[in-house]
């Protein structure tokens, strides 16, 4: 490896390492500046325009972050990162994915039965868990865009006899087997 190479590694870790602190101490706005950078020092990296479109989300600027990366899909359209930052912005601002020309619609997994099986599946496996964990399993199964959020989950779940929700959000099956 070159030596160029190891600055060029040494520049991504440090640029990382930044964009994560900011990232756990919820500081949005610094964020937004600092992924901009990136994205206009890195007109053709794909990932920084995503990585920047993802920070105007996470800044509330749903209709930015869909004006700014739907450009960059339709040169991409099978980027799913890029899809799912403008699902998204979609379902932030209280649209849907309808709202939205796609190419070829996206993977969306809704709340349906074979969800909620799996979600008693997970729990019959794990045990009490809560919403966050829940959640990390059904995108790791799905691997596709969840099209609710946790609240809609933890809602649904409540309406379905066999999950018991406590006091303080912890899930689990109603009936130990």
């Amino acid at each position: 490896m070159k030596e160029s190479d190891f600055d060029k590694i040494d520049e991504w870790f440090e640029g990382w390492e930044g964009d994560y602190e900011l990232l756990q101490e919820e500081k949005y706005e610094e964020l937004l500046k600092l992924r901009k950078s990136k994205a206009i020092k890195n007109p053709n990296d794909l990932y920084a325009q995503y990585y920047y479109g993802q920070a105007l989300v996470y800044n509330k600027m749903y209709k930015e972050a869909i004006d700014y990366l739907t450009p960059f899909y339709f040169e991409n359209p099978d980027y799913e990162d890029i899809q799912f930052v403008i699902l998204d912005s979609l379902y932030l601002s209280g649209r849907n994915e309808m709202d939205f020309k796609w190419i070829e619609m996206p993977k969306i997994k809704k709340i349906d039965n074979e969800l909620l099986n799996e979600c008693y599946k997970c729990l019959r496996k794990n045990g009490t868990t809560n919403i966050d964990v829940l959640m990390g399993h059904l995108a790791g199964k799905y691997f596709i865009y969840l099209g609710f959020s946790e609240a809609d989950l933890v809602e649904s779940l409540k309406n379905d006899s066999r999950f018991y929700i406590s006091a303080e959000n912890e899930i689990s099956l109603t009936k130990k087997e």
